[in-house]
């Protein structure tokens, strides 16, 4: 889901998130059939209408932070709309 896009000139910056449901092992931890979300920020620059340059910053460790709240009832993580 992309929050809020901002353009400027040739450059538009959004900032999204994915929630996806960890069924299968990862890094070595067992599956918990949890929700997790991760945050990313994207920055296009565009050049004739098409984008010419492309950056993206994902918040990567609140994956297996994510996994790990997951596992204490009562955290952020249980809320389906986190």
């Amino acid at each position: 889901m992309v929050e809020g896009p901002a353009v400027a000139a040739n450059v538009e910056i959004a900032r999204d998130y994915t929630r996806r449901v960890f069924k299968g092992e990862l890094l070595g931890m067992a599956p918990t059939g949890r929700t997790v979300r991760s945050d990313a920020v994207d920055v296009n620059r565009f050049k004739d209408g098409k984008i010419s340059e492309e950056w993206a910053a994902g918040d990567l460790t609140a994956i297996p932070t994510g996994w790990a709240r997951t596992r204490h009832r009562g955290s952020p993580s249980d809320d389906p709309k986190t």
